[in-house]
Protein backbone atom coordinates (compact mmCIF):
# COMPACT_ATOMS: atom_id res chain seq x y z
CA UNK A 1 0.00 0.00 0.00
CA UNK A 2 1.59 3.24 -0.82
CA UNK A 3 2.78 5.83 2.20
CA UNK A 4 2.80 9.45 1.24
CA UNK A 5 6.63 11.15 1.56
CA UNK A 6 6.84 14.41 2.73
CA UNK A 7 9.18 15.56 -0.33
CA UNK A 8 6.54 14.36 -2.92
CA UNK A 9 3.70 16.76 -1.00
CA UNK A 10 2.90 19.51 -3.08
CA UNK A 11 0.16 22.21 -3.35
CA UNK A 12 -1.37 23.79 -6.85
CA UNK A 13 -3.25 26.84 -6.49
CA UNK A 14 -4.77 29.39 -8.72
CA UNK A 15 -7.12 32.52 -8.11
CA UNK A 16 -10.87 32.35 -8.53
CA UNK A 17 -13.12 34.81 -10.67
CA UNK A 18 -15.69 35.04 -8.06
CA UNK A 19 -15.97 33.69 -4.37
CA UNK A 20 -18.05 31.00 -4.74
CA UNK A 21 -16.88 29.67 -8.18
CA UNK A 22 -13.63 27.19 -8.11
CA UNK A 23 -10.56 27.47 -10.13
CA UNK A 24 -8.69 25.02 -11.79
CA UNK A 25 -5.27 25.27 -10.90
CA UNK A 26 -3.01 25.96 -12.76
CA UNK A 27 0.61 26.99 -10.54
CA UNK A 28 1.98 23.64 -8.74
CA UNK A 29 4.53 24.70 -5.71
CA UNK A 30 6.74 22.79 -3.06
CA UNK A 31 6.18 23.80 0.38
CA UNK A 32 7.86 23.61 3.36
CA UNK A 33 7.89 20.01 5.19
CA UNK A 34 6.55 21.49 8.41
CA UNK A 35 2.98 21.34 9.76
CA UNK A 36 -0.58 20.80 8.72
CA UNK A 37 -0.79 21.56 5.00
CA UNK A 38 -4.87 21.48 4.97
CA UNK A 39 -6.48 20.78 8.80
CA UNK A 40 -10.51 20.27 8.17
CA UNK A 41 -12.24 20.95 10.92
CA UNK A 42 -16.00 19.44 9.98
CA UNK A 43 -17.05 17.55 12.93
CA UNK A 44 -19.88 15.71 14.65
CA UNK A 45 -21.51 17.60 17.58
CA UNK A 46 -23.90 16.23 20.00
CA UNK A 47 -27.46 17.22 20.93
CA UNK A 48 -27.28 18.29 24.41
CA UNK A 49 -30.81 18.46 26.01
CA UNK A 50 -31.12 15.02 26.84
CA UNK A 51 -31.14 13.12 30.01
CA UNK A 52 -29.14 10.08 28.59
CA UNK A 53 -25.98 8.76 30.12
CA UNK A 54 -24.29 9.71 27.12
CA UNK A 55 -25.60 11.43 24.18
CA UNK A 56 -27.12 9.37 21.17
CA UNK A 57 -25.66 8.85 17.89
CA UNK A 58 -29.36 9.79 16.20
CA UNK A 59 -28.98 12.97 17.97
CA UNK A 60 -25.89 14.08 16.65
CA UNK A 61 -25.15 17.47 13.88
CA UNK A 62 -22.14 18.30 11.37
CA UNK A 63 -20.60 21.23 12.17
CA UNK A 64 -19.66 24.18 9.81
CA UNK A 65 -17.22 22.46 6.52
CA UNK A 66 -14.23 24.72 7.19
CA UNK A 67 -10.82 23.68 6.34
CA UNK A 68 -7.95 25.44 7.92
CA UNK A 69 -4.81 26.00 5.58
CA UNK A 70 -1.27 26.67 6.25
CA UNK A 71 1.99 26.81 4.02
CA UNK A 72 5.42 28.16 3.88
CA UNK A 73 7.60 28.79 0.56
CA UNK A 74 11.27 29.75 0.25
CA UNK A 75 11.08 32.96 -2.16
CA UNK A 76 11.91 32.21 -5.75
CA UNK A 77 12.67 35.62 -7.51
CA UNK A 78 11.80 36.25 -11.08
CA UNK A 79 8.40 34.45 -10.75
CA UNK A 80 4.90 35.03 -11.17
CA UNK A 81 3.69 31.84 -9.55
CA UNK A 82 3.41 34.05 -6.09
CA UNK A 83 1.23 37.02 -7.64
CA UNK A 84 -2.24 34.81 -7.00
CA UNK A 85 -0.57 34.06 -3.14
CA UNK A 86 0.26 37.67 -2.64
CA UNK A 87 -2.92 39.05 -4.15
CA UNK A 88 -4.77 37.05 -1.54
CA UNK A 89 -2.71 37.82 1.39
CA UNK A 90 -3.44 41.57 0.50
CA UNK A 91 -6.34 42.04 -1.38
CA UNK A 92 -5.22 44.39 -3.92
CA UNK A 93 -2.08 44.31 -6.39
CA UNK A 94 -1.38 46.85 -8.96
CA UNK A 95 0.97 45.48 -11.68
CA UNK A 96 3.54 48.41 -13.28
CA UNK A 97 5.43 48.67 -15.79
CA UNK A 98 6.17 48.62 -19.83
CA UNK A 99 8.36 46.42 -20.04
CA UNK A 100 10.59 44.22 -17.42
CA UNK A 101 11.07 44.56 -14.31
CA UNK A 102 7.47 44.84 -13.63
CA UNK A 103 6.29 46.05 -10.68
CA UNK A 104 3.43 44.75 -8.29
CA UNK A 105 2.82 46.49 -5.77
CA UNK A 106 0.54 44.79 -3.00
CA UNK A 107 -1.89 46.99 -0.60
CA UNK A 108 -4.45 46.03 2.00
CA UNK A 109 -8.08 46.43 0.27
CA UNK A 110 -11.30 46.43 1.78
CA UNK A 111 -13.31 44.45 1.33
CA UNK A 112 -10.49 42.22 1.92
CA UNK A 113 -12.09 39.42 -0.28
CA UNK A 114 -13.68 42.05 -3.13
CA UNK A 115 -16.92 40.16 -4.96
CA UNK A 116 -16.87 43.10 -7.61
CA UNK A 117 -14.66 45.70 -8.40
CA UNK A 118 -13.65 44.30 -11.94
CA UNK A 119 -10.11 43.77 -12.40
CA UNK A 120 -8.19 45.86 -15.24
CA UNK A 121 -4.93 45.05 -17.09
CA UNK A 122 -2.99 46.41 -14.20
CA UNK A 123 -5.57 46.05 -11.16
CA UNK A 124 -6.57 42.87 -9.64
CA UNK A 125 -8.33 41.85 -6.20
CA UNK A 126 -8.71 38.93 -4.26
CA UNK A 127 -12.10 36.49 -4.68
CA UNK A 128 -9.99 33.51 -3.31
CA UNK A 129 -8.17 30.64 -3.84
CA UNK A 130 -8.79 27.01 -5.05
CA UNK A 131 -5.99 24.85 -3.74
CA UNK A 132 -5.33 21.03 -3.95
CA UNK A 133 -2.95 19.64 -1.84
CA UNK A 134 -1.35 16.39 -3.45
CA UNK A 135 -0.05 13.66 -1.04
CA UNK A 136 2.44 11.92 -3.86
CA UNK A 137 0.37 8.82 -5.30
CA UNK A 138 -1.89 8.37 -2.20
CA UNK A 139 -4.51 11.19 -2.84
CA UNK A 140 -4.97 14.68 -3.51
CA UNK A 141 -7.82 17.06 -1.72
CA UNK A 142 -9.15 20.22 -3.02
CA UNK A 143 -10.13 23.15 -1.29
CA UNK A 144 -12.36 26.20 -2.43
CA UNK A 145 -12.76 29.75 -1.75
CA UNK A 146 -9.48 29.33 0.39
CA UNK A 147 -8.88 32.93 1.88
CA UNK A 148 -5.31 34.57 3.80
CA UNK A 149 -5.91 35.09 7.30
CA UNK A 150 -2.19 35.77 8.18
CA UNK A 151 0.68 36.35 5.89
CA UNK A 152 3.98 36.03 6.99
CA UNK A 153 7.65 37.22 5.28
CA UNK A 154 10.91 35.86 6.99
CA UNK A 155 14.41 37.55 6.10
CA UNK A 156 16.85 35.93 8.79
CA UNK A 157 20.85 35.60 8.87
CA UNK A 158 22.08 32.62 7.15
CA UNK A 159 19.20 30.74 5.84
CA UNK A 160 17.07 31.48 2.72
CA UNK A 161 14.06 34.68 2.77
CA UNK A 162 10.65 32.72 3.20
CA UNK A 163 7.35 33.33 3.38
CA UNK A 164 4.38 31.54 5.04
CA UNK A 165 0.36 31.87 4.33
CA UNK A 166 -2.20 30.60 6.72
CA UNK A 167 -6.39 30.71 6.34
CA UNK A 168 -9.57 28.85 6.03
CA UNK A 169 -11.20 27.91 2.69
CA UNK A 170 -14.40 25.35 2.56
CA UNK A 171 -15.85 22.54 0.63
CA UNK A 172 -13.46 20.03 1.11
CA UNK A 173 -13.69 17.22 -1.96
CA UNK A 174 -11.77 14.03 -2.12
CA UNK A 175 -11.99 13.68 -5.88
CA UNK A 176 -9.76 16.25 -6.97
CA UNK A 177 -7.72 15.42 -9.87
CA UNK A 178 -3.71 16.08 -9.32
CA UNK A 179 -2.24 18.80 -11.39
CA UNK A 180 1.46 17.77 -12.79
CA UNK A 181 3.92 19.27 -10.86
CA UNK A 182 6.23 21.88 -12.28
CA UNK A 183 9.03 23.36 -9.64
CA UNK A 184 8.50 27.03 -9.61
CA UNK A 185 12.08 28.10 -11.44
CA UNK A 186 14.29 31.45 -10.31
CA UNK A 187 16.81 32.60 -8.37
CA UNK A 188 16.76 31.47 -4.60
CA UNK A 189 16.65 34.61 -2.27
CA UNK A 190 19.03 34.31 0.51
CA UNK A 191 20.35 36.12 3.65
CA UNK A 192 23.34 37.98 1.26
CA UNK A 193 20.21 39.53 -0.83
CA UNK A 194 19.07 41.10 1.77
CA UNK A 195 21.89 42.76 3.34
CA UNK A 196 22.62 46.26 4.03
CA UNK A 197 23.49 47.49 0.57
CA UNK A 198 22.91 50.16 -2.19
CA UNK A 199 19.74 47.90 -3.62
CA UNK A 200 18.56 45.85 -0.20
CA UNK A 201 18.67 45.75 3.73
CA UNK A 202 16.77 47.07 6.73
CA UNK A 203 16.33 50.66 6.95
CA UNK A 204 14.71 52.62 9.71
CA UNK A 205 14.43 56.50 10.16
CA UNK A 206 12.47 59.82 9.54
CA UNK A 207 13.02 60.19 5.80
CA UNK A 208 10.52 58.82 3.71
CA UNK A 209 12.09 56.65 2.29
CA UNK A 210 14.11 55.56 5.28
CA UNK A 211 18.07 56.33 3.87
CA UNK A 212 19.51 54.92 7.84
CA UNK A 213 20.52 51.27 7.40
CA UNK A 214 19.15 49.10 10.47
CA UNK A 215 21.73 46.12 11.15
CA UNK A 216 20.18 43.71 12.68
CA UNK A 217 20.05 39.70 12.27
CA UNK A 218 16.43 39.56 11.68
CA UNK A 219 13.05 40.88 10.60
CA UNK A 220 10.01 39.47 10.60
CA UNK A 221 6.88 40.98 8.78
CA UNK A 222 3.17 39.88 9.64
CA UNK A 223 0.25 40.80 8.32
CA UNK A 224 -3.10 39.58 9.76
CA UNK A 225 -6.29 40.18 8.17
CA UNK A 226 -8.61 39.49 11.36
CA UNK A 227 -10.86 38.00 8.68
CA UNK A 228 -14.44 36.66 10.05
CA UNK A 229 -15.76 33.18 8.61
CA UNK A 230 -19.22 32.81 9.85
CA UNK A 231 -21.78 29.87 7.92
CA UNK A 232 -24.79 31.16 6.52
CA UNK A 233 -28.53 29.93 5.81
CA UNK A 234 -30.57 29.84 2.83
CA UNK A 235 -26.53 29.38 1.19
CA UNK A 236 -25.74 29.02 -2.60
CA UNK A 237 -25.63 25.37 -3.45
CA UNK A 238 -22.30 23.96 -2.32
CA UNK A 239 -21.51 27.20 -0.14
CA UNK A 240 -21.80 27.15 3.55
CA UNK A 241 -19.63 30.05 4.30
CA UNK A 242 -20.13 33.82 4.22
CA UNK A 243 -18.33 36.15 1.88
CA UNK A 244 -15.73 36.64 4.85
CA UNK A 245 -14.87 39.92 5.74
CA UNK A 246 -12.98 41.47 8.64
CA UNK A 247 -13.90 40.89 12.56
CA UNK A 248 -11.53 43.94 13.43
CA UNK A 249 -8.96 46.67 12.22
CA UNK A 250 -5.97 44.53 10.26
CA UNK A 251 -2.58 44.18 11.91
CA UNK A 252 0.82 44.42 10.20
CA UNK A 253 3.80 44.58 12.55
CA UNK A 254 7.50 44.03 11.96
CA UNK A 255 9.79 41.73 14.89
CA UNK A 256 13.07 42.89 14.47
CA UNK A 257 15.63 40.55 16.43
CA UNK A 258 19.36 41.49 16.66
CA UNK A 259 22.56 42.94 19.80
CA UNK A 260 21.85 45.53 21.99
CA UNK A 261 24.53 47.76 20.31
CA UNK A 262 25.12 51.44 19.71
CA UNK A 263 26.38 51.35 15.96
CA UNK A 264 26.74 54.38 13.22
CA UNK A 265 22.62 52.85 12.29
CA UNK A 266 19.68 52.86 13.89
CA UNK A 267 20.46 50.38 16.49
CA UNK A 268 19.36 49.73 19.57
CA UNK A 269 20.04 52.49 21.52
CA UNK A 270 18.71 54.58 18.77
CA UNK A 271 15.05 52.49 18.91
CA UNK A 272 15.08 52.85 22.44
CA UNK A 273 15.49 56.49 22.55
CA UNK A 274 12.81 56.25 20.23
CA UNK A 275 10.70 54.57 21.99
CA UNK A 276 10.80 56.08 25.17
CA UNK A 277 10.02 59.62 23.45
CA UNK A 278 6.94 57.95 21.54
CA UNK A 279 8.73 58.75 18.19
CA UNK A 280 7.38 57.02 14.91
CA UNK A 281 9.79 56.33 12.23
CA UNK A 282 9.42 54.87 8.27
CA UNK A 283 10.93 51.45 8.26
CA UNK A 284 12.10 49.34 4.80
CA UNK A 285 12.71 45.90 4.51
CA UNK A 286 14.02 44.70 1.06
CA UNK A 287 15.62 41.98 -0.60
CA UNK A 288 17.18 42.20 -3.95
CA UNK A 289 19.29 39.56 -6.67
CA UNK A 290 18.66 42.26 -9.41
CA UNK A 291 16.15 44.16 -10.69
CA UNK A 292 13.63 41.47 -11.98
CA UNK A 293 14.55 39.93 -8.61
CA UNK A 294 13.13 41.96 -5.34
CA UNK A 295 10.74 41.87 -2.95
CA UNK A 296 10.07 45.02 -0.54
CA UNK A 297 8.17 45.88 2.29
CA UNK A 298 7.45 49.22 2.93
CA UNK A 299 5.98 51.34 6.19
CA UNK A 300 6.73 54.64 4.69
CA UNK A 301 5.03 58.09 4.55
CA UNK A 302 4.26 61.91 5.32
CA UNK A 303 3.66 60.79 8.54
CA UNK A 304 5.61 57.99 9.42
CA UNK A 305 3.35 54.99 10.34
CA UNK A 306 5.78 52.50 12.47
CA UNK A 307 5.52 52.80 16.61
CA UNK A 308 8.15 51.11 18.17
CA UNK A 309 6.45 48.49 20.51
CA UNK A 310 7.33 46.05 23.39
CA UNK A 311 11.74 46.44 22.95
CA UNK A 312 13.67 43.56 25.28
CA UNK A 313 17.07 43.82 25.99
CA UNK A 314 18.15 40.21 26.69
CA UNK A 315 21.00 38.72 28.56
CA UNK A 316 21.93 35.28 28.44
CA UNK A 317 24.86 33.96 29.84
CA UNK A 318 28.13 35.97 29.65
CA UNK A 319 27.97 36.57 25.27
CA UNK A 320 26.48 39.66 23.89
CA UNK A 321 23.38 41.29 25.52
CA UNK A 322 20.22 40.50 22.74
CA UNK A 323 17.65 43.09 21.37
CA UNK A 324 14.24 42.26 19.76
CA UNK A 325 11.35 44.97 19.67
CA UNK A 326 7.97 44.85 17.80
CA UNK A 327 7.05 47.81 15.32
CA UNK A 328 3.27 48.48 14.98
CA UNK A 329 2.41 49.38 11.45
CA UNK A 330 0.15 51.77 11.16
CA UNK A 331 -1.19 54.29 7.52
CA UNK A 332 -2.38 57.51 6.89
CA UNK A 333 -3.49 56.64 3.31
CA UNK A 334 -3.69 53.18 1.80
CA UNK A 335 -0.15 53.06 0.19
CA UNK A 336 1.98 53.92 3.53
CA UNK A 337 2.28 49.79 4.37
CA UNK A 338 2.52 47.75 1.21
CA UNK A 339 4.48 45.19 -0.43
CA UNK A 340 6.34 45.66 -3.72
CA UNK A 341 7.53 42.19 -5.70
CA UNK A 342 9.39 42.80 -8.96
CA UNK A 343 9.60 40.26 -12.01
CA UNK A 344 10.00 40.01 -15.69
CA UNK A 345 6.89 39.47 -17.26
Amino acid sequence: MPVAIGYESYVAYGGQTAFGTPATPTITAAHLRDGSPISPVSSVMPRITTVAIMPKPSQTWNTMNLVPFEYGFELVGNSTAWLPLFTAAWGKRTKAGASAPFTHTMELNNPPVDPSTADSGSVFYNRGLTLRQTFNNVRTYEVRDACVDRFIVEMKANETVKFRLAGTGQNLQDNATPIAFVDVSGSTFSWEHAVSGANSGLYAGSANPPTTAMVMKAVTITLENNLLYEPQLGAASGLVLRLPTRADFPNVYVDIEGWFDNISATNAVTIMTDYIAATKRNFRAKAYIDANDSLEFLATGTTAPVAWDTPKINVQGNGPVGFSVRGKCYQETQADVKMVYTSAT
